[in-house]
């Protein structure tokens, strides 16, 4: 996304702005917190999962961030947080293990 976009950081990440609901991210090649974003995987209506490498652990792991439009509200964000901690509860060999929950400024992720 150009830097040009008055919602958007000169590398692509969003800023602090109230008003993110037409913003699209691309975050690909971007770092996010100790994660660097490679490519995106998929993507619903709530989220888009990247595939990232942990740069400490040097190891690729998913990465679930909410898409702008939903980060706009602290009730969802907040429902973000429950949904990492339901999801780090549980066990299975079907699941994912929930390795960190992140946040910065708006941002947030699951990896």
């Amino acid at each position: 996304m150009p830097s040009g976009s008055p919602n958007v950081i000169g590398d692509g990440r969003l800023k602090s702005n109230p008003d993110l609901s037409e913003t699209v991210r691309h975050l690909s090649g971007l770092p996010l917190g100790k994660f660097q974003v490679i490519r995106e995987l998929g993507r619903g209506g709530f989220a888009v999962v990247y595939l990232a490498r942990d740069t400490r652990l040097r190891r690729e792991v998913a990465l679930k961030v909410p898409r702008p439009e939903v980060l706009l509200s602290e009730s969802i964000r907040e429902r973000f947080m429950r949904e990492a901690r339901a999801a780090a509860s549980l066990s299975h060999p079907g699941i994912v293990p929930v390795l960190e929950v992140g946040q910065h400024e708006l941002e947030c992720w699951i990896a």
